[in-house]
């Protein structure tokens, strides 16, 4: 099964944009209180939601699941269009919000850097057998299942979950440029949770040495799907941090 380049970033920035309009039309009321934080925060909810009903959807067989799944691309393509002609005039303000941010074009520079990575095939054993694979498992049989020989079926992520939505588009492609967004989103998430208490300079330094540290640029660069609870961890302190500075005030 194989896909363009340019479908599969086509079919990972609507999964983006769906999930973000998602988690938007539901925390929209919360907007003065998470500032900016409502960005990464709102994808985290969205992306939450659809794993969850996926995970529903696949307790169901083959014929009616592939129904179903297909159901849910259309629910989510309605909902990203209402929330759009609903709130355009917000979004077109939150992009130049960010376009304005020095850090947007310090972020553009490590994804041009990073994207090739992405869209070579996988090198690493969680990726080649368990990340990959066990979505691949899934669109066979046509339901989430349990594999005795793939030993961690037994309790699968969120994120391998949202990868059997897109099984029958693509495996290999989609499933690996969503982990490469979902990097370069913690990246952002973090520099966002430091400039909330820190100047902007200082929170791009600090943030280019939370990328380049060790442990970090091995996960982004072989494209873990572990950087995905890095990013939903970081949107935890940026929604604690929020309410906690609104409490002050």
């Amino acid at each position: 099964m194989s896909i363009s380049i340019y479908k599969a970033l086509s079919v990972s920035l609507f999964f983006f944009l769906a999930s973000y309009s998602l988690g938007y039309f539901i925390l929209k009321k919360q907007e003065k209180i998470l500032g900016r934080a409502i960005y990464p925060v709102s994808l985290a909810l969205g992306t939450t939601l659809i794993s969850l009903l996926t995970l529903f959807i696949g307790f169901f067989k083959y014929s009616f699941s592939i129904f179903l799944l297909n159901l849910l691309l259309l629910v989510l393509l309605f909902v990203f269009i209402v929330t759009l002609y609903k709130y355009h005039r917000e979004f077109l303000q939150h992009l130049k919000h960010i376009n304005k941010s020095p850090f947007f074009y310090f972020l553009i520079a490590i994804a041009l850097l990073t994207l090739g990575t992405s869209l070579l095939p996988p090198i690493s054993w969680d990726s080649q057998v368990y990340h990959l694979l066990l979505p691949k498992r899934w669109f066979q049989d046509g339901f989430l299942a349990c594999y005795k020989d793939l030993p961690y079926s037994s309790f699968p992520s969120a994120v391998e979950i949202v990868f059997w939505l897109f099984s029958f588009i693509d495996i290999f492609l989609i499933p690996r440029l969503v982990i490469w967004g979902f990097s370069l989103l913690a990246f952002f998430s973090f520099f966002l949770l430091l400039n909330r208490h820190l100047t902007k300079p200082v929170s791009i330094f600090l943030t280019f040495i939370f990328i380049f540290t060790d442990l970090t640029f091995f996960v982004s660069s072989q494209i873990y799907v572990e950087i995905v609870l890095v990013f939903f961890f970081l949107c935890n302190l940026l929604l604690v941090d929020s309410f906690n500075s609104e409490k002050q005030n």
